[in-house]
């Protein structure tokens, strides 16, 4: 009696917990079953840093790359003939320097001298009558004086000549200064300018004229060729990521709800059914395609194997 209560307590017992199990398998969400297609997660796009003619041509389409090898060689003849050229800007900004220095030292000279000649001309001016400053005179002195006074008069008139010229002369003189002065700071300026181009001219020839990956990647286009000019800002190539991929997938309306960042996808490859990929989902898209009402959902997938391409198809099982 105790053997056969004992197999029904263990019985009830495996029932309760099968019952357990099954509600709570029903209770689970279903998978979704969906569609999508591989695409890269990073395109990166190289492009012409400078004017220039295509010298050399290493990028394959197709063809994997390491971080730091050159895709593309550029003829940098024409930038070297610019550099020559600023050069020379250089030189010809200094020797007007040196030009504009020498001018303003002639012209503080001739203000020097025109200073001392305005000076003597108003001591003559305000020299005193040498007649009245010695009143002990003899009587004839007064005839003297007379006689005298047509030169005094020569004289005054000819000392105020020469103070009016002199003013005349020094006006020119600083308004020749100021130009000088303005020209330094416009070919000080110009130098600094014809420096700094220089300096750019010399970095973008050090480091520019080699394009080459900037990380581990495949090339998936090279739309140039050698001897073809291009122009800044011209695409050289374009890379995409190989270590890691996306799959996008389309979710039905009625199942988006039930769909959140983060779920577990299982993703396989119609070219390749035996191997599983698993992923989560990164993002999902706010609004529905006008046309399918159907919802874009992202699935980041690690690629270490290099099987999965861009542009296949795959099946994806979405586990809410």
């Amino acid at each position: 009696m105790r053997f056969q209560t004992r197999i029904t307590s263990l019985t009830v017992a495996s029932l309760i917990a099968a019952t357990a199990a099954f509600a709570a398998e029903s209770t689970r969400p279903a998978s979704l079953q969906v569609r999508g297609i591989l695409q890269p997660l990073e395109e990166i796009t190289l492009r012409s840093p400078i004017d220039a003619r295509v010298k050399s041509v290493y990028a394959v389409a197709g063809e994997s790359v390491a971080a730091g090898q050159v895709l593309v060689e550029l003829d940098a003849s024409d930038l070297e003939q610019d550099l020559v050229q600023a050069s020379a800007g250089v030189d010809q900004a200094a020797a007007e320097a040196a030009l504009a220095h020498s001018g303003a030292e002639r012209v503080e000279k001739a203000e020097l001298r025109l200073r001392t000649d305005l000076g003597l001309a108003r001591s003559l001016l305000s020299r005193p009558d040498e007649s009245a400053a010695e009143p002990g005179r003899r009587r004839g002195s007064s005839d003297l004086r007379i006689m005298r006074a047509p030169l005094r008069e020569l004289a005054d008139e000819r000392a105020a000549t020469a103070e009016s010229r002199t003013k005349e002369a020094l006006l020119e003189v600083r308004m020749k200064r100021s130009m000088i002065d303005t020209m330094q700071e416009n070919i000080e300026s110009l130098e600094s300018q014809t420096r700094v181009a220089q300096r750019t001219a010399e970095d973008v020839l050090r480091r520019y004229t080699a394009v080459a990956a900037p990380a581990p990647a495949t090339v998936s286009d090279c739309p140039v060729k050698p001897h073809e000019r291009v122009s800044v800002g011209q695409p050289l190539a374009t890379l995409i990521e190989t270590k890691r991929i996306k799959a996008l997938v389309w979710i039905p309306m009625q199942h988006v709800a039930r769909v959140r960042t983060g779920a577990s996808v299982t993703v396989r490859a119609e070219t390749s059914r035996d191997r599983v990929y698993e992923g989560k989902i990164a993002r999902i898209s706010p609004q529905p395609h006008p046309r399918t009402g159907q919802y874009l959902a992202e699935v980041v997938l690690e690629n270490n194997d290099g099987r999965l391409r861009p542009g296949m198809f795959v099946d994806a099982r979405i586990d809410p």
